[in-house]
């Protein structure tokens, strides 16, 4: 099925964009990257601070449009993701975005909603989910989460076909031979989505550190300041 064979990087060609899923911590593990209260040490601070001077961009306007919000809705939980519209009704986010480790559990579909272009309590469209798709290496009947980067990945399936509104991005396949032309030609990478510390304003970072692909071309990994919130950003 296509939608299992999906891996967890692709390349955006709308806007040239390749996507990778941010790692999380591991449960009761401490990463300064993904620390949302910013008040651990220079480190933090610093990479805090980048997060915060992130542009801003206008999420009422396509391609941004396209990004948005992963709202994760239950009893006793409310979280938030990054996530992309590839379909008018197909996101792209993180699968560590659909576990609720407060409860042990996978959300339930209709728990989670995904908001198009969400800025400051406006956005272009949403829609709750009908069902998600994760890697088969995860039961999401259990209540157990075994974090594998290569694995991190979910597609969401909306209700609503709100990607025609919205609009969304086409995808294809990334090698480590595209991205030496694309970077070869000037480009440069960033990130962009919804960090803990500004999370009602869809911001992007254009001045990431130049990727790698690692387990065996699995992997795109890169060096640029993300939190809690990016997860499931996309890479410009």
């Amino acid at each position: 099925m296509l939608l299992r064979r999906l891996g967890a990087i692709l390349i955006l060609t709308t806007m040239e964009l390749a996507f990778i899923l941010s790692n999380p911590a591991h449960a009761g593990e401490y990463l300064p990257v993904w620390d949302t209260q910013c008040a651990r040490g220079a480190e933090v601070t610093n990479g805090c601070a980048a997060i915060r001077a992130r542009e801003g961009v206008d999420g009422a306007v396509y391609p941004w449009s396209a990004l948005g919000r992963v709202n994760v809705a239950g009893l006793k939980n409310r979280s938030h993701c990054t996530g992309t519209l590839v379909g008018e009704r197909l996101v792209v986010t993180a699968a560590h975005c659909l576990y609720v480790r407060s409860r042990k559990k996978w959300a339930a579909a209709t728990d989670v909603h995904f908001v198009a272009g969400y800025q400051q309590g406006e956005f272009v469209a949403h829609s709750t989910a009908v069902r998600y798709v994760v890697a088969d290496s995860y039961d999401t009947s259990g209540p157990d989460y075994d974090y594998r980067p290569r694995d991190d990945w979910a597609l969401i399936v909306l209700e609503r076909p709100i990607g025609a509104t919205a609009g969304h991005l086409s995808w294809s396949a990334l090698d480590g031979a595209s991205i030496a032309q694309a970077l070869g030609g000037g480009a440069h990478v960033g990130v962009a989505g919804y960090p803990g510390v500004r999370p009602h304003v869809p911001s992007i970072d254009r001045a990431c550190g130049p990727p790698d692909f690692h387990g065996g071309g699995a992997l795109l990994a890169l060096s640029c300041p993300t939190m809690k919130g990016d997860s499931g950003a996309p890479i410009l």
